[in-house]
């Protein structure tokens, strides 16, 4: 369990403890003894309740690769849950002795449950699409990460001050371009990585200078039409 979540539910627990000691000072003798009852009981019920949805969204928070506001949300869907029941809750213990029954406690608070379940599993629905879309996020950067490292290493190994130069302006282009990669680029970046690769083996082979020029501003080509499909 992490701190916040340790802090969320003490301050559920002493909130709910608080609550429960000032709604018995406010027994008279014309409180309704079923009414009240009922009401104490949904309080009771609310603090559980949002708390196993806290401790839920906690476990799942761990393996989650949401933004930090994404995972927030439920936790905020169960504090305001936990608010709205023990103000309703109050009402009804107050206003107990002008109640002939317990059906409005009763329908209020299993309203206000249902209600944080409805928005808990949208939020939670919500909450995917978002971890699915940081992944695939992190997928395209981490492969452009791939292919900067990789001219790089190029960079480090070219010895002629013409073929170094070329490679250390495809570099540039490189780093002032998107980041995040797209469908319609992937196909043109892997032919970049074989254009790449074929500079790497001209190096190896220890080929004439033009050769590998000619070579590298092929790749620097390829890299424009991948630049290109991204703003298409």
């Amino acid at each position: 369990m992490s701190e916040s979540t340790k802090r969320v539910i003490i301050g559920e627990a002493i909130a709910e403890v608080a609550w429960f000691i000032i709604m018995l000072t406010a027994i008279g003798i014309f409180t309704n003894p079923i009414v009240f009852v009922v009401s104490i009981m949904f309080g009771v019920l609310a603090f559980v309740a949002s708390a196993v949805s806290v401790l839920v969204n906690d476990r799942d928070a761990r393996s989650s690769g949401a933004p930090v506001e994404v995972r927030s949300l439920p936790v905020v869907v169960s504090l305001g849950y936990f608010a709205a029941a023990l103000i309703a809750n109050t009402i009804f213990c107050v206003g107990s002795p002008a109640m002939t029954s317990t059906t409005a406690p009763i329908v209020v608070n299993v309203v206000l449950l249902a209600l944080m379940a409805v928005i808990r599993m949208g939020v939670d629905s919500y909450q995917r699409v978002a971890e699915r879309n940081v992944e695939k996020v992190s997928a395209s950067i981490a492969g452009t990460s791939a292919i900067g490292q990789e001219i790089s290493r190029l960079l480090a190994r070219a010895e002629n001050p013409e073929v170094k130069a070329e490679l250390r302006k495809l570099k540039e282009e490189f780093d002032y371009s998107p980041s995040v990669s797209g469908p319609s680029a992937q196909v043109v970046e892997q032919e970049f990585l074989s254009a790449l690769a074929a500079v790497d083996a001209s190096l190896a082979r220890g080929d004439a200078p033009e050769t590998a020029l000619a070579l590298v501003r092929k790749a620097g080509g390829v890299w424009k039409k991948r630049n290109a499909a991204m703003s298409a």
